[in-house]
């Protein structure tokens, strides 16, 4: 039988993989606004009916949701790993560890797309399956977290 600190281990692991899966998926799908005048915005390129124009100008606002993304990721797959060390040799130090990486994960996630949500106040523009996918990513990584941390504290 799983007792409750194995369940919420289970959870944390769980919501961990699910926010990596759905952060990868919303990079790799790359649809993230339809804007007027423009048929995509990506985050690293914007589709006019023409053609496509570059976004590597390090001062755009979209360099900013790229960073705080793919560092988002990065952080939750670290405190997934850590979660599962965690799961195989309980210790306060790694449960912990697992939690604020995942945490921290969550909040740069969460980051990221408000600055998203900011650049495009306008009411004509229509959020993309990555925009919905991304604030998913960003939620999974903070339900993670809690439940990280509430294996450690029934410890």
């Amino acid at each position: 039988m799983v007792s409750l600190v194995q369940l919420f281990q289970y959870v944390s692991i769980a919501c961990g993989s699910l926010a990596l899966c759905t952060g990868v998926t919303s990079i790799a799908v790359n649809t993230w606004l339809y804007a007027k005048g423009l048929n995509t915005i990506r985050l690293f390129v914007g589709c006019f009916g023409s053609g496509c124009e570059d976004f590597t100008d390090t001062s755009s606002d979209l360099t900013t949701v790229e960073i705080f993304l793919i560092t988002a990721l990065i952080l939750v797959f670290i405190g997934n790993l850590a979660m599962i060390r965690f799961r195989l040799n309980p210790g306060k130090n790694a449960g912990l560890i697992a939690a604020y990486f995942q945490l921290i994960g969550g909040i740069c996630a969460v980051l990221a797309i408000s600055v998203l949500t900011d650049m495009t106040k306008a009411p004509a523009d229509h959020y993309g399956s990555s925009f919905i996918l991304a604030w998913i990513t960003g939620g999974l990584a903070l339900v993670a977290s809690i439940s990280g941390f509430i294996s450690v504290k029934l410890i």
